[in-house]
């Protein structure tokens, strides 16, 4: 199903792959609701989607506030009236230091990644399933498949998110409703820069919007790229404990020994 004439709301849409979403579906004739913190940035991208011929809107809006959520969406029904798709990205990724565990941070990222993106599909969901039709895709990641050196906190927070939206997808097939789980290895965006760790077969932000977009229309459940990445994920997610452990213990080690930031 082509995405175009259609109603789109996309969190995280001032930056990363939701703006290179946001501007891909802006060349088709959709009217998107932009969702974020920056309102510079947000006015920005709605200036280069009206641009490209499509309407748009933006809000202001913390996707950790559950009443934030929902005033943002009934101002969407004001003026798109109903979604046809929820695209999901606003998120935001640190690597883990065991010797600086910190609970409040583990709390924020599982508010922003996993109940950031809850929030807005139990706000949507509900006219998608009386219409019988809809689609919400979110951004996960291919760090979900597996717990992985620094990653206790951010790698949990996208399982998480994974594990709801494929419970999800199954459910609601017979709804009419399609659900799009995205799991990207390395994409070039500002919240990957501040990372020094190398990034293997790296998209741009662009690529990445292109690819997406035009597996949600090809219906796809698990949206997962690169190829090369993808296929050694689901060959360490196969690995038994036995093996695991001591090879991502020794990656671990020379990672550290390299000097890889854990946090900034």
């Amino acid at each position: 199903m082509k995405i175009e004439n259609k109603s789109v709301i996309i969190s995280g849409a001032s930056s990363g792959i939701g703006r290179a979403v946001a501007l891909q579906l802006s060349k088709f004739s959709n009217r998107l609701w932009l969702v974020g913190r920056n309102q510079e940035a947000l006015e920005e991208v709605a200036a280069l989607v009206r641009k490209n011929g499509s309407v748009c809107e933006w809000s202001v809006t913390d996707v950790q506030d559950p009443v934030a959520v929902e005033e943002s969406f009934q101002l969407f029904k004001e003026k798109f009236h109903s979604c046809d798709m929820l695209f999901l990205s606003a998120g935001f990724a640190e690597l883990t230091n065991v010797e600086k565990l910190n609970f409040q941070f583990a709390r924020a990222m599982m508010e922003t990644n996993y109940f950031g993106c809850l929030h807005w599909i139990l706000a949507a969901l509900p006219e998608m399933q009386k219409r019988n039709q809809g689609i919400i895709a979110a951004v996960s990641a291919l760090a979900s498949y597996r717990g992985l050196p620094q990653g206790a906190f951010y790698g949990a927070s996208k399982a998480a998110l994974s594990n709801c939206l494929e419970s999800l997808r199954i459910d609601l097939q017979r709804q009419g409703v399609q659900v799009s789980t995205i799991l990207p290895a390395f994409v070039d965006t500002p919240m990957a820069r501040k990372f020094d760790y190398a990034m293997p077969n790296v998209w741009s932000a662009e690529k990445a919007a292109k690819y997406i977009v035009k597996q949600i229309e090809k219906g796809k459940g698990e949206i997962a790229f690169p190829w090369s990445l993808l296929f050694l994920m689901k060959c360490v997610r196969a690995l038994p404990e036995f093996i695991f452990d001591p090879l991502f213990t020794k990656i671990s080690a020379e990672a550290h020994k390299k000097g890889n930031s854990l946090t900034r």
